[in-house]
């Protein structure tokens, strides 16, 4: 099953590529996980890649995927995208709709 705005993405033709790796639970300041092991900072192995959207910047970084998605609680977009030197813009509660508008 999709998240809704990755439903969007292919129904506008977009080919999703994967998924990233995240911390147990989406939580923590390193992006470990039990289940995947460590991502790894691709600038400097000895750092962190940040938090839960730490195997996105990686990614995004190392130019593996042109886009990424994520949701920014605490930091959990920007702090990732300041350790693998990629921008991330942080949306709004009234920004971006989370499922489509309803047809009443």
């Amino acid at each position: 099953m999709d998240a809704p705005v990755v439903e969007r993405m292919r129904a506008a033709g977009a080919i999703p590529v994967g998924h990233t790796n995240l911390p147990d639970f989406a939580i923590g300041w390193h992006t470990d996980s039990e289940l995947r092991g460590a991502t790894v900072n691709p600038w400097d192995r000895f750092r962190t890649p940040g938090a839960s959207s730490g195997g996105e910047a990686a990614a995004l970084a190392t130019g593996m995927t042109p886009l990424g998605f994520g949701n920014d609680t605490l930091g959990s977009l920007r702090w990732p995208a300041q350790c693998c030197g990629v921008t991330a813009l942080k949306p709004t509660s009234a920004g971006f709709r989370t499922r489509p508008r309803s047809s009443r």
